[in-house]
């Protein structure tokens, strides 16, 4: 197996979530050069798999783009141009590596885990990044700390503990249905991964770690054992309890809620609840295509919130507030129709946006392809 695919892998996990490349390098810049690198040394585009498929993807998003300048009178040709390519910096790496990525991801994300609980312990003790980002942040490339009182939570090399867990339960959605060779030869990388993501305290990570259990003890179950299944409620429902009662998890969730119901004016709070009533006023004023990325259209209606940063809380809603059910619904179609657990992978997605900036990056904007391959694999 190619070394190059490890790095190729890995500069997508870098400008797909890396803090590094946004605070201390120009972020657009970086994954810019990354693409061109990848254009340069991958050129014959008339190689790669799966190109029609590839064309109509990124030309329903062009379309977007193009009903959001006649519509609403503007749109960043240079924002949008930078989709795009995040879209065709995935779809490279996906056809560099082929059928090789999910074990090549896998790897990698055991070896950047492994390396996070290096460098948990050390922040945990007090031990600071050498890298300071601003005042609230340290880094050293591939772990990112998080000041103030969330030195307890692990971020790995990403922006926030939620995006690390997300990213390591994807691990388990593309092995999903090789999860018994993968804990039969690979047992000491799944203890680290699970180890790793144990410390995140990310209540969207451990959602999706139980979801992807359940589903997979129901997917052995036969018709005729399907009765275990409720032998098995009891401690599912123990399980969930514990889960959910943690002070932490608890904690959160109900002062989120809480915030949004009294959020009565529905202004702008970039928790995921009160974000996503925020976002249903821009989801109706334009609802098939979006209100655009730049923050004169997007918050055209509120332009107090302009040339401001705004860390938005729910990437579900900010996605389909920007880019609109047009590009939602390619995005789900394209995942429906490629994909194998496709009930699963649905609710995987949707969890996980819900509670992250996802779809701002190319790991997550080329899933379907990723699928694809999986998909031919399985058919060879």
């Amino acid at each position: 197996m190619k070394k190059i695919n490890y790095f190729v892998i890995f500069l997508l996990l870098l400008v797909s979530g890396n803090p590094i490349t946004k605070h201390y390098i120009n972020y657009q810049l970086f994954t810019s050069l990354v693409f061109l690198f990848l254009i340069i040394r991958y050129p014959k585009f008339s190689n790669y798999k799966n190109k029609r498929e590839f064309l109509i993807y990124i030309s329903i998003f062009s379309l977007v783009f193009y009903l959001q300048f006649i519509f609403l009178g503007f749109v960043s040709i240079l924002g949008a141009l930078f989709f795009l390519i995040k879209i065709f910096l995935g779809f490279i790496v996906v056809n560099v590596v082929g059928s090789n990525f999910r074990y090549i991801y896998f790897k990698l994300l055991t070896f950047i885990s492994l390396l996070s609980l290096f460098f948990y312990c050390l922040t945990y003790f007090g031990f600071n990044l050498p890298i300071k980002l601003d005042e609230n942040h340290s880094s050293f490339i591939i772990y990112h700390q998080i000041l103030e009182n969330d030195n307890f939570r692990n971020s790995g090399m990403f922006w926030e503990p939620g995006a690390f867990g997300i990213y390591i339960n994807l691990v388990f959605i593309l092995y999903f249905n090789d999860i018994k060779d993968l804990l039969k030869f690979h047992k000491y990388s799944v203890f680290i991964l699970i180890t790793a993501l144990a410390t995140t305290f990310s209540t969207t990570s451990y959602a999706l770690a139980f979801i992807i259990i359940v589903s997979y003890i129901t997917s052995k179950l036969s018709f005729k054992k399907i009765y275990l299944l409720f032998a098995l409620a009891p401690m599912i429902v123990i399980i969930s309890y514990i889960g959910l009662s943690s002070s932490f998890l608890l904690e959160k969730v109900n002062k989120q809620y809480d915030s949004a119901i009294a959020n009565s004016d529905r202004e702008f709070k970039p928790d995921r609840f009160n974000a996503m009533l925020f976002d249903l006023h821009y989801i109706k004023k334009h609802p098939l295509i979006g209100n655009g990325f730049n923050q004169i259209t997007r918050f055209s209606d509120h332009k107090y919130l302009q040339n401001k940063f705004l860390g938005h809380g729910n990437g579900f809603s900010n996605f389909i507030a920007c880019m609109g059910l047009l590009s939602i619904f390619i995005y789900f179609y394209y995942i429906w129709i490629y994909s194998i657990n496709k009930i699963l992978i649905l609710i995987f997605i949707s969890v996980s946006l819900f509670g992250e900036q996802l779809l701002n990056y190319p790991l997550f904007l080329i899933l379907p392809f990723i699928f694809m391959q999986l998909q031919s694999k399985r058919q060879k």
